[in-house]
């Protein structure tokens, strides 16, 4: 593994839906803003095979990652590897968010480049999209888990972005795609004060994750 350790890695992997982790956000008229902070960003792999690289830190305001696969995923062009490239950046620093606010990031993915007998397959089976808590696999521990406010950011707008194939001469910079994640316009659970997003980076048979842990500041809560 590259220097994406430094970011804490996850110490286990929970398969549960967040969703079961607590209530559904309160949806009345009357619910009061909260504001979260930007805790600590994570990375977490569960690729056994591929060797990830920072190309550009994880921060509040975007990030790029390298990600070499060997061929010998599912026998696609065994004794050969692709290098993919995900890049994603927000439209504003997500430092500190706000009951309500949309979290927007514009993503790059493209195959940079192939070694024989590879040409493409494995790029063509990857895709990144930028994720909320709700719905998601849960990627925490039991007990972090039990903080953990899984209603309170979902995504919404377009799909995965998949990756570019691969091309000579390989482009620089491509048109990019969408992704957003709402944070839900209601007040916290007192016994639940961490919410989270990630950018999914899926390579053939895997999901990364790239994760946005947040702590409450301030607000009313629910009880």
């Amino acid at each position: 593994m590259s220097h994406l350790r430094r970011y804490t890695a996850v110490s286990a992997v929970g398969v549960a839906l967040l969703g079961v982790l607590g209530a559904a956000p309160a949806t009345g008229a009357r619910a009061q803003p909260t504001t979260w902070r930007l805790a600590e960003i994570r990375f977490h792999p569960t690729d056994p095979d591929a060797v990830f690289e920072s190309v550009r830190a994880p921060s509040v305001r975007g990030g790029e990652i390298r990600i070499r696969v060997p061929g010998e995923r599912y026998q696609l062009c065994p004794g050969g590897k692709e290098t993919l490239r995900f890049r994603w950046n927000f439209t504003r620093s997500v430092r500190q968010l706000r009951s309500g606010d949309t979290i927007t990031a514009s993503m790059q993915f493209r195959t940079e480049s192939v070694a024989d007998p590879c040409a493409g397959e494995l790029g063509g089976r990857s895709a990144g999209q930028v994720v909320g808590a709700d719905g998601m696999g849960n990627p925490f521990d039991a007990q972090e888990s039990r903080e953990m406010d899984g209603g309170f950011t979902g995504s919404v707008g377009e799909g995965p972005l998949r990756a570019v194939p691969f091309v000579r001469p390989v482009p620089t910079s491509l048109c990019c795609k969408t992704g957003r994640v709402r944070v839900a316009a209601s007040s916290y659970v007192p016994t639940r004060p961490k919410t989270w997003f990630a950018l999914l980076i899926e390579t053939p048979g895997y999901s990364n994750l790239v994760i946005y842990v947040y702590e409450v500041v301030s607000g009313p809560y629910r009880p």
